[in-house]
């Protein structure tokens, strides 16, 4: 039995190493484009590798049919995931949030140890082969590149990624393979990547991070809440909370609202920055929030609200002037003009539609012998662990049932 893997990602070497252990005598070779295998698994978690998260839930995942990652999630959830890593010898670490990040804070050691378990076992890897169309023939698959070159597998699994960073690997070329065998894609979005909005206020922010409570809002509805870090950039925002709710930024009229004090109510905050001015009436404006603020962050919202100027006495802040402060440390919105784009997101939102695969054995309802894992599907996860889980989980099931049976004839 000939197992051809389409992408040698995440998904891609997990599926190759279930293949194999499923079915030694199996020929199972992974088909990748670049000139090596891995390159985005190095750049996950700030390239510490965030491989997966124990706290999952099924809402941490978003598509069509996020029901879909259950089955898969059951049988190779974190602590499979782990187990199987820990026996390749990966000392796991769980983090807040429950995150999990190999000890040695290096992604690279996640993937060394996939090519050296796919090495162990015979798997073979083929690079610069970029798979363009497969057609099926004769019981199987006959797969091809834009110059000519061609491979005949019984099985194959397309675990080709989305759209996301092309540059280290995935350039949406699953999809164009998939359409042309008939099957549906979704809308695609790039997920998981900086916001850009009027650089007026965030430019002067630019490389502070601060803890907030940031909510999309689009034409005054509120359609996510996130907590966590936020990163000011040059040109918008990034960090954690940002890019969880990158997902809405095609929207119109979006707006992000950050919450700059959360652990207080308005009123509560308005009493403070009232005890703040009794207390500190002999300092100037630019130091009024000072130690309660980051000091950039503190100048830009005395601009932003209009108190100014900064060399102006504390004492002589109106009752109105703290009111306005207050409103806007609570609820400071930035119009979203859209993101950085696939080339700097994470992931890809939307993919090949999930009724067309067998949640349970990854295969396709269409064509038997044929299966998909990863992100080339319609599952996205949020930022934490929870992708990157979805790669390992789809591409185990993937690889464990392509090697199930007899030769296709």
């Amino acid at each position: 039995m000939d197992i051809a893997v389409i992408g040698g990602g995440a998904a891609g070497l997990i599926s190759a190493v279930f293949a194999k252990r499923e079915n030694e005598k199996a020929e199972v070779s992974v088909y990748e484009r670049l000139d090596r295998v891995g390159k985005k698994i190095l750049a996950t978690g700030n390239g510490r590798c965030n491989f997966c998260n124990v706290s999952y839930t099924v809402d941490n995942y978003h598509g069509e049919d996020p029901s879909f990652v259950l089955p898969a999630l059951s049988q190779f959830g974190p602590d499979e995931i782990m187990g199987f890593f820990k026996e390749l010898g990966i000392y796991p670490v769980v983090e807040e949030g429950g995150k999990v990040f190999p000890r040695s804070g290096q992604a690279s050691s996640i993937l060394d140890c996939l090519r050296e378990e796919c090495r162990r076992l015979g798997v073979l890897e083929i690079c610069n082969f970029d798979v363009a169309k497969i057609t099926p023939q004769d019981g199987g698959f006959v797969l091809e590149t834009q110059d000519g070159k061609k491979a005949r597998c019984d099985k194959v699994i397309i675990a080709c990624g989305g759209k996301a960073t092309p540059s280290l690997g995935s350039n949406g070329g699953g999809y164009y393979i998939l359409s042309a065998l008939g099957y549906k894609i979704t809308k695609l979005y790039p997920a998981l990547v900086q916001i850009k909005t009027d650089p007026t206020y965030v430019k002067a922010m630019n490389g502070i991070k601060v803890n907030v409570t940031a909510r999309a809002i689009c034409n005054n509805e509120i359609l996510d809440v996130q907590k966590g870090e936020l990163l000011f950039t040059l040109n918008g925002m990034s960090g954690p909370t940002i890019f969880n709710l990158s997902r809405h930024a095609s929207k119109e009229n979006l707006v992000i609202s950050i919450d700059l004090a959360d652990e207080f109510s308005q009123d509560e905050l308005i009493s403070y920055l009232i005890y703040r001015k009794e207390l500190l009436p002999y300092k100037k404006l630019d130091g009024y929030l000072a130690g309660f603020l980051h000091k950039k962050v503190g100048h830009t919202l005395l601009k932003a609200a209009g108190v100014l100027p900064y060399d102006r006495m504390v004492s002589t802040l109106s009752g109105e002037e703290i009111m306005r402060l207050a409103r806007l440390m609570k609820d400071w919105r930035f119009k979203v003009l859209g993101t950085m784009g696939f080339q700097n997101a994470q992931v890809t939102i939307g993919g090949v539609k999930t009724k067309d695969f067998d949640k349970y054995t990854m295969e396709s309802k269409k064509h038997k012998g044929l299966y998909a894992c990863g992100e080339v599907l319609d599952i996205d996860g949020d930022c934490g662990g929870y992708n990157l889980m979805w790669a390992w989980a789809s591409g185990a099931l993937a690889g464990k049932n392509a090697a199930k049976g007899q030769d296709r004839v």
